[in-house]
């Protein structure tokens, strides 16, 4: 996992202009090119993923900004912000992660090619997750 996010910031740290460096890192990487996997992926089991994603993104934002020391928490939370907030559009996994099961849980259940349209004796749990006693809706209702 962690190659699939670290080798795009390294393919774009060799640009030489730090404006094409933010939007393609911003809109390509970290978060938004394994978004699918927290879509995929209970939180808990995807927790050190996470952390890692979260990381390699501040590395880069730390090269992009020319810090050489650790951001403080202040510029790091603001690097988060979506821009109309003022902040660099950035998105951190771990603030994600649950939304993003759910709505991969959500697109393959009711989905135009959802469980619940080809294996019928799933609607019930999936119409009541709180009451499956299948392990990834006990996980849907915890996310």
């Amino acid at each position: 996992m962690e190659g699939k996010v670290a080798a795009p910031y390294r393919a774009v740290a060799k640009l030489s202009r730090s404006q094409l460096k933010h939007l393609l890192n911003a809109n390509c990487g970290g978060t938004a090119r394994v978004q699918h996997v927290w879509q995929a992926i209970d939180p808990v089991s995807s927790a050190a993923a996470v952390k890692a994603t979260d990381e390699l993104t501040t590395e880069t934002l730390q090269g992009i900004l020319g810090v050489l020391d650790t951001l403080s928490p202040w510029v790091l939370s603001s690097c988060f912000l979506p821009q109309r907030y003022g902040g660099l559009g950035y998105r951190r996994s771990e603030d994600i992660k649950f939304a993003a099961f759910i709505g991969g849980f959500v697109m393959a259940a009711y989905g135009l090619y959802g469980t619940a349209s080809y294996y019928p004796p799933l609607v019930t749990g999936v119409n009541c997750p709180e009451m499956s006693q299948l392990p990834s809706m006990k996980v849907f209702c915890e996310a």
